[in-house]
């Protein structure tokens, strides 16, 4: 898609990585629930997440450095609908490259899973999004 832009597979060794991103203040505030600084759930929720055949997520790479994550969520498989989440974790990425971000899990989910219809949620406080 672009030269820039990658993904990569989520392992157990991220757990960490992944709890800090999410547990930011820059991240957080823009989330729908609250994550709990609990390592060892962290690891489960990916060994879980592994094994279910309606969610796929990926560490989003830029530059070869991780900097983010994605997920796509398929909510009804007969209509091929799915529901992306998408963040960065790491404050210092360029922002005119991290909007990227969004068409790469888009073009994943749409022609590569097959889905037909995406939702994304958009919160209030995004004010980013909004404009």
């Amino acid at each position: 898609m672009y030269d820039f832009l990658s993904y990569r597979p989520i392992h157990e060794g991220d757990a960490q990585r992944l709890l800090d991103w999410r547990t930011s203040p820059h991240v957080a505030r823009y989330m729908l629930s609250q994550v709990e600084r609990d390592l060892d759930r962290q690891v489960q929720w990916i060994r879980d997440s592994a094994r279910r055949p309606d969610f796929a997520h990926r560490i989003i790479r830029i530059e070869g450095r991780d900097v983010g994550y994605c997920s796509i969520t398929v909510r009804d498989t007969a209509a091929g609908v799915g529901e992306l989440g998408v963040y960065i974790g790491e404050p210092d990425t360029p922002r005119e490259l991290s909007i990227f971000n969004f068409l790469g899990t888009a073009n994943h989910a749409l022609f590569t899973l097959g889905l037909t219809k995406l939702v994304n949620r958009i919160v209030e406080n995004n004010p980013r999004t909004l404009k």
